[in-house]
């Protein structure tokens, strides 16, 4: 740890590369040091070694700003409230269980300070900002199980990018949650299906063709595959051994112009999935 005012005053040769050496030492370690330098200059760093943090000075020179952490350990758990604080700085922190969150006065945590939080316990994770201070436009910020947010510091109250949801966590929507349609052709006389892309499908019939095994199916997805019927001639479709129907009735597409009919399928594992054509939807 080492700080220097880097100003090299004149004297004798070890003297003077004595001074330089000290300042190279400071500049080498960031000004590193538990209280701010002395002589500041406008852009300077300073690694606090008391918070934990890299701070660099302002345009103005009259101010330090947040720009990083000195933690080693990014990435911590939480099983009770400690207030969050400067040294949090883009931090990871898991909660593993029910409590209220605290977080330092905005003014002190300052205009650029953020960190992540996930609730990766089973009940609500409550942030609850310092004083009258607003998270969100609000006094607190709930968390379900599940929920992760990047909490925004802009020097006078905080701002929330999320919640995400989490994977792994029940979730709870109170809006519509949609997927996309990904339109599928034939060629050769087979549809190729790639599992991977969506849930939901479609298809116009061209030519009489068979629906092929899927490429990367995964035991638990399900969706839907909306066949329109060819307008002026009605086609067939037959069916890879992998789509299986119940008592193994393989169904026919209904064989009207223009006709449409819905099959859903869930699949079962990576060799098969459970299969049901609803016909005659239009």
């Amino acid at each position: 740890m080492s700080q220097h005012d880097f100003d090299v005053a004149n004297g004798s040769g070890a003297t003077v590369r004595s001074d330089l050496n000290s300042a190279l030492v400071a500049l080498a370690s960031g000004s590193s040091g538990a209280t701010a330098p002395a002589t500041t200059y406008a852009y300077q760093i300073w690694h606090d070694t008391t918070l934990g943090i890299i701070k660099q000075r302002n345009a103005a020179n009259n101010a330090w700003i947040i720009r990083g952490t000195l933690a080693e350990t990014r990435t911590f758990s939480r099983s009770s409230n400690t207030i969050l604080g400067v040294a949090d700085y883009g931090c990871l922190i898991y909660a593993t269980s029910t409590f209220t969150q605290t977080l330092t006065a905005a003014a002190t945590l300052a205009d650029g300070w953020w960190c992540n939080y996930v609730n990766a316990g089973t009940g609500t994770i409550t942030l609850d900002p310092n004083g009258a201070e607003t998270i969100n436009g609000a006094t607190t910020l709930d968390l379900t199980p599940g929920q992760g947010v990047i909490i925004v510091c802009n020097g006078t109250s905080f701002r929330c990018v999320g919640p995400h949801a989490s994977l792994n966590g029940a979730q709870t929507f109170t809006a519509a949650q949609r997927g996309a349609v990904t339109a599928l052709t034939s060629s050769g006389a087979s549809i190729a299906v790639d599992l991977a892309l969506t849930n939901n499908y479609s298809h116009t019939l061209t030519e009489n063709t068979t629906l092929a095994a899927p490429t990367n199916a995964t035991a638990g997805q399900s969706g839907i595959i909306t066949f329109t019927q060819h307008a002026s001639a009605p086609k067939t479709l037959a069916y890879n051994a992998f789509w299986k129907f119940p008592l193994g009735v393989v169904p026919t597409l209904t064989a009207t112009n223009s006709a449409v009919d819905v099959f859903a399928y869930y699949v079962n594992s990576a060799s098969f999935a459970t299969c049901q054509l609803i016909k005659g939807i239009a």
